[in-house]
């Protein structure tokens, strides 16, 4: 269960809780935690959640003593040390920094000022830019002529616009689960997905935050998982939601994500990628049952999802069991 906010006066300045999991990630731990100890903002906590670490992790976050709140915990997994950190905070506004990007000065306070003056909007984000593990500089993240705000729950639902280093979530808009723990890839996007459908999206069409890529990485050259997984999070966001939908709402953007999602499994198949095909067939037929998709799922996924188990199988463990 997420903890209620601290009490607070009206005049404090809210708590803001920054959740960083870490595994492995002596190489850019410190520069990480280091950027986010030196925002100009008078109330923070950050809390790094050690999944396991088997490296010098230990003794570099033993380096910052009691200027961070550290978790030890047994290596389960990125998102099961994002909700242990989320649990343990006690922010009004909790942010995500994973542990190898970095912040930018003035972000916090920038946040924490819009979201104060908006009590609608579930979160804030902000433009950001990818770096080479070298730091060598690739391109502007950011959206200033059709940025995700205001209501954009389906702007968000067809495409994800936010990036999880730069967003920060008002507490009270947290589902109870926070992060899926059985999706590696891409469980920010169903948090987004949760908190939008209810909530308003506020954007800083600044770049304060600094996202670098390596080959340590989960997601690193295999871009084409998210889209597995992102299909994934959307039908469970529609399960979860349909009562409060119309059918029509509800069966469009349900045919949308199966339409998605079965462009995607026939280009892993054509580019022989079995075990990520099989995964999608698996999918198909969890999600498409009903008319019109059972017929037309029916003989040949159910022939091909026999074929392709074997190769699945190497696969699966990336999606334990797609709820």
């Amino acid at each position: 269960m997420i903890p209620p906010p601290p009490e607070r006066s009206a005049d404090a300045a809210p708590l803001v809780s920054v959740i960083t999991p870490t595994y492995n990630g002596s190489r850019y731990i410190a520069e990480t935690i280091e950027s986010a100890l030196s925002q100009d903002y008078p109330r923070l906590e950050v809390i790094v959640a050690d999944d396991g670490s088997t490296d010098d992790t230990p003794r570099v976050l033993d380096g910052f003593g009691d200027r961070i709140r550290r978790l030890r915990l047994p290596h389960r997994g990125e998102n099961p040390a994002r909700n242990a950190a989320v649990a343990a905070s006690r922010g009004v506004y909790v942010a995500f920094l994973d542990h190898d990007d970095l912040w930018l000065p003035g972000k916090v306070a920038a946040q924490v000022e819009l979201l104060e003056a908006n009590p609608r909007a579930g979160l804030c984000h902000t433009g950001y830019q990818r770096l080479h593990a070298e730091g060598l500089g690739l391109a502007l993240v950011r959206d200033e002529e059709n940025p995700y705000q205001g209501s954009c729950f389906e702007a968000e639902f067809r495409k994800n616009g936010i990036g999880a280093l730069t967003a920060m979530v008002r507490r009270s808009a947290l589902p109870p689960y926070v992060f899926h723990e059985d999706i590696q890839i891409s469980a920010d996007y169903a948090l987004w997905l949760d908190i939008l459908f209810d909530h308003e999206a506020l954007y800083i069409p600044k770049v304060l935050a600094l996202h670098r890529q390596h080959p340590q990485q989960i997601t690193h050259g295999r871009r084409e998982r998210w889209k597995m997984y992102e299909a994934v999070s959307r039908m469970r966001l529609l399960n979860r939601v349909r009562h409060r939908m119309t059918a029509g709402e509800y069966e469009r953007l349900r045919m949308w994500t199966l339409e998605t999602l079965r462009e995607a499994v026939y280009e892993r198949r054509r580019e022989g990628d079995h075990g990520w095909a099989a995964l999608g067939f698996r999918l198909l037929r969890k999600y498409g049952r009903t008319e019109p998709w059972r017929a037309r799922l029916s003989s040949e996924v159910l022939g091909r999802l026999q074929r392709l188990t074997a190769a699945g199988r190497a696969e699966s463990r990336y999606l334990k069991t797609p709820a």
